[in-house]
């Protein structure tokens, strides 16, 4: 297992929509990812849970809420890095929402006309 402390700065990208990361931080012992809106509520949120793959570590999270709202996360522990995709659905469409790990933001987006998003930070692609 690689063991990951230095904080990351990351860019993020979205089809159609601007997205930024501050740092993901150590994502090998993060536990719990919350997506909260523009007032700081939580309307996603989910528990980090360890996959085993054949090269790398990773750790999956899927996001509940109410209603519509729902989303799955993937980080990818290798070697050569870490990285984060995101992909949420029934969000509130075109509105800026913030990425929480273990209470520290690592970044925002903003959904498209569908209220959804897919954000990728860092590297490598998770799987």
């Amino acid at each position: 297992m690689v063991m990951l402390t230095a904080a990351v700065a990351v860019a993020g990208t979205i089809a159609g929509q601007g997205a930024t990361g501050v740092g993901l931080g150590d994502l090998e012992g993060a536990a719990r990812i919350e997506i909260r809106d523009a007032s700081g509520a939580p309307v996603l949120s989910g528990a980090f849970e360890q996959q085993t793959g054949r090269f790398d570590d990773d750790r999956d999270a899927r996001l509940t809420g109410q209603g519509e709202a729902r989303g799955e996360v993937d980080v990818a522990l290798a070697d050569e890095g870490q990285g984060i995709e995101i992909e949420v659905a029934g969000l509130a469409p075109n509105q800026s929402y913030s990425v929480w790990i273990d209470d520290r933001q690592v970044g925002t987006f903003t959904t498209d006309g569908r209220g959804r998003a897919e954000i990728e930070w860092g590297g490598p692609r998770a799987h």
